[in-house]
């Protein structure tokens, strides 16, 4: 069976999302990526587009939330050392030099 060869046909008869062919007469359409149908006419839905979107959000959201939990750890540690820090300076100081006889 010999390849089609694009002839003058209709242009508008594939919608322009396809070309179209001319066979032992008759116009039909071969169809580009993402469209089918005998006139291009139907938008295949990409099965992929919504898992990859969801997974890409889901993936942002993950880095979000680390992060944002990274700064509550920072920031509690912080107000546990100071915490610490002012615990120290209410440690009463002793004079070595008059405590001994």
């Amino acid at each position: 069976m010999a390849t089609p060869v694009p002839q003058e046909c209709n242009r508008q008869l594939c919608q322009d999302h396809g070309e179209c062919f001319t066979r032992n007469g008759v116009s039909t359409c071969e169809c580009r990526l993402g469209y089918r149908g005998a006139f291009c006419q139907d938008r295949v839905s990409d099965p992929i587009r919504v898992p990859l979107t969801l997974g890409v959000l889901g993936v942002l959201a993950g880095f979000i939330l680390l992060g944002l939990l990274l700064m509550l750890i920072r920031k509690r540690r912080k107000a546990s050392r100071r915490k610490m820090m002012g615990a120290a300076t209410m440690i009463p100081m002793v004079d070595i030099d008059k405590a001994v006889p």
